[in-house]
């Protein structure tokens, strides 16, 4: 993995800028300059959108699930806590999505994300909500830029032909960053199958 050397939220904001051709930001806070608020407002969700995408080696960790307070109303399964950071479970008990029973599901009870088992303890791999650029792979932060550029452009232009090209360079460099992230981990990620469209969309090999 090539570590990016953007160090902050700042620096992604303002590759997007530069992208749109538009004025760069001092500040990622910053109440007063309107490109920061845009980038606030939309920012987070283009993260988590492409860190859902696939199975970014940065950004894996592990969890040992509690149980939920309530249990199901029939059946011998129970509500395990997902970690409030969860976006996308890569094993669970050292299974994998593909090959998970029925009775591994994920659902909402009382507001919080929960894992539904008869498994009588949960260990899990996930991808988290890794909010630190500085770890980021260098594919990720040109991806995510661009995603970012693409939420901004009409708003700050009022350019639909820029919103829509912007659109598509992000899909290709969402789909270039995940090819690579793959390569370089295919010995971690051999036995996990990711479901990227993007993927199968440009005919490269998936787990």
């Amino acid at each position: 993995m090539a570590v990016s050397w953007i160090n902050s939220k700042t620096e992604v904001c303002n590759l997007a800028l530069t992208q749109i051709g538009d004025m760069r930001i001092n500040a990622y806070e910053d109440e007063d300059d309107l490109n920061a608020r845009l980038c606030r407002d939309n920012y987070d969700q283009c993260r988590d959108q492409l860190l859902r995408s696939a199975l970014w080696s940065f950004a894996i960790t592990r969890a040992t699930l509690a149980q939920h307070g309530t249990s199901p109303a029939f059946g011998e399964e129970h509500y395990y806590v997902l970690p409030s950071d969860y976006l996308r479970m890569v094993s669970s008990n050292d299974l994998y999505p593909a090959v998970m029973p029925d009775d591994y599901r994920i659902e909402m009870i009382d507001n919080t994300k929960v894992l539904v088992t008869d498994q009588d303890s949960v260990v899990i791999r996930y991808v988290y909500r890794n909010d630190t650029p500085a770890t980021y792979d260098a594919l990720f932060v040109r991806a995510l830029s661009t995603t970012l550029a693409a939420s901004l452009a009409y708003t700050i232009t009022g350019d639909a032909r820029l919103a829509e090209m912007l659109l598509v360079k992000s899909d290709r460099e969402v789909a270039k960053a995940i090819h690579e992230n793959i390569n370089e981990n295919k010995e971690t990620l051999k036995s996990i199958t990711t479901d990227s469209g993007l993927i199968r969309s440009r005919g490269y090999t998936s787990f």
